[in-house]
């Protein structure tokens, strides 16, 4: 099989927010750098996510050398440093896991909080947490507060295989890559053990478990379940 292609990367620095474009990435041990180091949760520690509350897709994250940029309808846009230092610490959870973070300020609840309509607060993954992946897939590897590896994956004609069985196209932003590639059929990338990007080597371990994020339209907000019933069809 010719090489395939890396049309895309991704990543996401507030998880179930909007993501950004990059031409190069900081691959480091957690992921893409600044990838779902920040997180919404709500007053138990529980993360947020579209699954509850789909106007999260609304959220635009901007960065540049020094801020982290959030804005979103209706909203004055606010900012925070990259590697924030000040912060309350305090247990969340993610799924399963149990990890320290940073609680953020509280002019920061209050604008997420008015965003969402809900009570909520912003917290950072600090370099000295330690999140272990799933042991039945790594050693100690760590990651952040993604849902459970540092690096995921999808292609253009994986995408294309599910929209030629729906009644209206989706754009691959629902399934949140970090990596979008092309020049393999659909599917292809079920069969892989690893791949290489210049001189980084990855470990293929599992395809990812699909929820119902993929029936939120990020630009919009709205619900469709089409897609997860085409996919329980033919995968």
């Amino acid at each position: 099989m010719n090489p395939c292609i890396l049309e895309e990367i991704w990543f996401y620095p507030l998880k179930s927010a909007r993501g950004i474009a990059c031409a190069n990435a900081l691959i480091q041990t957690r992921g893409i750098r600044y990838d779902r180091e920040w997180m919404l949760i709500n007053p138990q520690g529980a993360f947020l996510t579209q699954r509850t509350h789909p106007t999260m897709s609304q959220i635009v994250t901007q960065i540049d050398a020094q801020y982290l940029y959030f804005s979103a309808p209706g909203k004055t846009s606010i900012s925070i440093k990259l590697s924030p230092s000040e912060g309350v610490p305090r247990p969340v959870t993610i799924w399963k896991d149990s990890c320290a973070a940073l609680q953020l300020g509280s002019n920061y609840s209050q604008w997420f909080s008015d965003y969402l309509q809900s009570p909520c607060d912003l917290v950072f993954m600090p370099s000295t947490t330690y999140r272990q992946v799933d042991p039945d897939y790594g050693a100690a590897e760590s990651i952040s507060f993604t849902d459970g590896f540092p690096i995921s994956l999808s292609s253009t004609a994986s995408l294309l295989g599910l929209t030629t069985r729906l009644k209206a196209p989706i754009t691959l932003d629902r399934f949140r890559p970090n990596l979008v590639v092309s020049g393999c059929p659909p599917y292809a990338e079920d069969s892989w053990n690893e791949i290489r990007i210049g001189t980084i080597r990855f470990k293929v371990v599992k395809p990812c478990t699909r929820c119902t994020v993929i029936a939120t339209c990020q630009e919009t907000a709205r619900h469709n379940m089409d897609p997860l019933y085409a996919l329980s069809k033919f995968r």
